[in-house]
């Protein structure tokens, strides 16, 4: 891959890097030390994580930037 600034992995299993997690109410959201914020449709009550709405565009961006370095 060329002049590639950013690649997103969706995935279940568990790795070395920061996560994000989006959380639509379908299931049970999974918080842990690696989640690094939460993009929901609905706020969830007792996390100290940094929440967002789903559909804020500008907040991801600017928070996979952030965690990528740039």
């Amino acid at each position: 891959v060329e002049n590639v600034d950013v690649i997103l992995v969706e995935t279940r299993s568990h790795g070395i890097f920061p996560v994000v997690n989006l959380y639509r109410e379908i299931a049970t959201v999974n918080i842990d030390e690696k989640t690094v914020a939460l993009f929901t449709s609905k706020l969830v009550q007792e996390t100290k994580v940094n929440q967002y709405n789903i559909n804020d565009k500008d907040s991801a961006r600017c928070l996979i930037r952030f965690i990528a370095g740039y």
